[in-house]
């Protein structure tokens, strides 16, 4: 390894202390994220509200090796 450039071997160097996420941030592939989201809201009773919501995304964190990803939720709102 002596022969190699400093650069090289300091990168080297620090490719053996780099474990599980950090390895797949440096192969990042970056690609548009879409979003489509659905949603229906009810009202409940006076000041009370439920949502049902569904997303789908295609890249998840401008990722091209993730996804696509489906997300649905469901939220209280509260008026005191």
């Amino acid at each position: 390894m002596e022969g190699l450039p400093l650069i090289t071997r300091q990168l080297r160097r620090r490719d053996r202390w780099i474990q599980g996420p950090a390895r797949v941030l440096r192969l990042h592939r970056y690609g548009r994220e879409n979003i489509v989201e659905s949603y229906y809201n009810w009202h409940a009773w006076r000041g009370l509200f439920y949502a049902l919501d569904v997303q789908h995304i295609v890249n998840p964190g401008y990722n091209r090796d993730r996804g696509p990803a489906w997300v649905g939720s469901v939220r209280t709102h509260v008026d005191f």
